[in-house]
């Protein structure tokens, strides 16, 4: 979308701030944020739960309280003015009025509202209010009625038409599609229990009435008539009512009412629906707007987020990344031009659709750790892989269908085992040097694109100074030079229709991991103190080499490659972190660091743990660093919970 030539080098770094960021979209705007073509841009995350699991995607987080709460917009501005907060972008409906209220506090402190000024948030906000102002500018709407109270419960559905139509009743504010019920008189209750979903709309007309009868009151809620057609939607940047970007999608597949699977598709009824509501509204911002087809095929609108969307992925793989253009606006840079695969033509688009495929990929090594987690995090997305999964042991690899599938990934290996002694080395060069080779063979000979193989930074020897070439292998154990022969063998396999990935991570880390990362686990929790001694070290944690994994596959990435974490880190920040997590403030010093340097110099086992063992960072700058999806201070609370 954006030319990297001016990536950081004209553009300032920004600090963005998210706000309920376990939400399951937080992913998808991150990435809309980190991967934006032109700078630094850091993310920092709120929410009212720590959810590790959620908001490990974030660069920083902190918990606030509930929207709900008094305090919770004073937290708010306390971390924004903490932090140097560029933009606050909010994702709640119903946080909205208050930070407009509010707006000139954040101005105060730095910081850019991602909110539209005037009246069209609180009309966007209560689907009544919007029903009605569409009403009196002609604009079309469902057939609707309020409901405060049993009684016009009744009045309203026999108004819309019910039984003879089917009825929607929904709060009129509300958001994630909470408080929705539909009343279809062909559906009966057993038809419902049996046939429907268990997170189905659909509910019987006594059922909803006798749980609106438990309460003497409910909030405020509207009957309309149901449109039985395909949902579709519109995504867009406003300025002040004038639409800068717009596109449309059509969900496929929905999951907790986030589409995980679209097709981008203009529609031009929609599309001059949204330009006359938006210019009716003088909205400023981002805004979503979401459409059914009636009986005829037209579009009706039926409500409008006025914020970015959880949709905004979608749009950015087509060119148009919404969150970013929304900063962009703010800070008063000049928009680009877009130009979008959405502006194809239907022809186009069917034939697009028809060459996505759906990757197959066979992983070898299912006894394997970083094996296992890549099947795990590729079978995350389901609409873009088919996994499986097999033991390297016992010859089960040669048992597989290799024809069904276009990658291969290899992560059969040893390397893990207490007291190695020479007599073990013809283990080593039979699984981690002839079992690779006989593997590739065998994927080549079947036709297999794209082998991805883990080797490993042992081929630079046991300590690597800042490696800064990739080529000047020099193994210094039967471990890294078995490592080392598989690739050179692997090496006279390669042509034109048989790529290989030769994928040496450094340390590699996370919940469950073995090896040397338990023994410092060990020493963190034992030792009084710990000499701040900053040596240089290369790691990468599990979840940020699955996700470089998945971008080498996508991009067919060939050649020799080093992932590793975005910083570099020594082994006191190691120790340090661990320690924290568990609760211990262990003490450094730096008194002990000239006999450290020595030792590092005559010492092999001092060195190995305290000397430098580091790729330069500029070896391992795939993808903008997009696949280190986690920071490093992130990675050991995640490791350590």
């Amino acid at each position: 979308m954006y030319s990297s030539l001016i990536f950081s080098k004209y553009m300032r770094d920004l600090t963005i701030l998210t706000t309920a960021s376990g939400a399951q979209f937080m992913p998808g705007l991150v990435s809309c944020l980190h991967n934006n073509g032109e700078r630094k841009v850091k993310v920092i995350g709120v929410d009212m739960k720590s959810d590790e699991t959620l908001l490990q995607m974030v660069d920083e987080y902190f918990l606030v309280p509930s929207a709900s709460d008094p305090h919770y917009v004073d937290a708010l501005l306390e971390i924004c003015s903490n932090e140097k907060v560029d933009v606050l972008m909010p994702f709640m409906s119903s946080e909205l009025e208050e930070l407009q209220r509010r707006r000139s506090e954040f101005k105060a402190v730095g910081t850019m509202l991602s909110v539209s000024d005037g009246d069209a948030i609180a009309i966007s906000n209560n689907k009544l209010a919007l029903y009605e102002f569409m009403a009196v500018r002609g604009l079309r709407t469902p057939k609707y009625c309020p409901v405060r109270n049993l009684e016009e419960f009744d009045k309203a559905f026999e108004y819309i038409g019910y039984p003879q139509k089917a009825v929607c009743l929904k709060a009129t504010e509300s958001s994630g599609s909470r408080g929705i019920r539909i009343v279809d008189p062909t559906k009966s209750k057993f038809d419902i229990l049996f046939y429907e979903k268990p997170n189905s709309f659909f509910i019987s007309y006594d059922e909803l009435r006798g749980i609106l009868a438990e309460r003497p009151s409910f909030p405020e809620m509207m009957a309309m008539e149901y449109l039985p057609g395909e949902e579709y939607s519109v995504d867009l940047l406003a300025d002040r009512g004038k639409i800068l970007y717009m596109a449309g999608r059509e969900s496929n597949v929905n999951l907790a009412s986030i589409p995980q699977v679209a097709t981008l598709r203009k529609n031009d009824e929609a599309y001059e629906i949204a330009e006359k509501v938006i210019g009716a509204l003088e909205l400023d911002g981002n805004a979503d707007l979401d459409f059914k087809f009636d009986e005829n095929g037209h579009p009706v609108l039926m409500e409008i987020n006025p914020r970015i969307a959880a949709t905004m992925q979608i749009f950015k793989e087509g060119g148009l990344n919404l969150p970013y253009l929304r900063v962009k606006q703010l800070i008063g840079e000049e928009l680009p031009e877009v130009n979008m695969v959405l502006r194809c033509t239907e022809d186009t688009w069917k034939c697009l659709q028809e060459n996505k495929r759906m990757r197959k990929v066979l992983v070898i090594g299912d006894d394997s750790y970083i094996g296992c987690k890549i099947k795990a995090w590729l079978d995350a997305f389901p609409s873009e892989y088919d996994v499986d999964i097999i033991s390297s042991r016992e010859n089960k690899w040669k048992e597989a269908d290799y024809t069904k599938y276009g990658t291969v990934v290899n992560t059969a290996g040893i390397a893990h085992i207490n007291n190695i002694t020479e007599n073990m080395k013809p283990l080593f060069y039979a699984i981690n040097r002839d079992l690779p080779i006989n593997i590739g063979k065998i994927c080549k000979e079947n036709g297999v694109k794209h082998f991805i193989h883990f080797s490993s930074m042992n081929v630079y020897g046991d300590c690597c100074d800042d490696l800064k070439i990739r080529k000047f292998e020099k193994p210094t154990s039967f471990y890294g030079d078995s490592k080392y022969q598989g690739d050179l063998g692997l090496k006279k396999l390669e042509n034109e229709n048989f790529k290989i990935s030769y994928v040496r991570p450094p340390f590699v880390y996370g919940k469950g991991c073995k090896g040397n990362y338990n023994n410092v686990v060990k020493l963190a929790l034992k030792v009084p103190f710990f000499p701040c001694y900053h040596n240089k070290k290369s790691m990468i944690y599990i979840d940020n080499l699955c996700e470089f994994i998945r971008k080498v596959i996508d991009t067919e990435l060939d050649g020799v490659l080093t992932p590793q974490n975005k910083e570099l880190v020594s082994t006191c920040d190691i120790i340090y972190e661990i320690a924290k997590v568990h609760g211990r403030k262990l003490p450094t010093s730096s008194i002990f660091n000239p006999f450290i340097w020595i030792a590092v110099k005559l010492s092999k086992k001092i060195r190995r743990g305290l000397g430098n063992d580091n790729y330069t960072l500029a070896l391992s700058d795939y993808f903008n660093y997009s696949y280190c999806v986690v920071s490093f201070k992130n990675s050991i609370k995640n490791t350590e919970s």
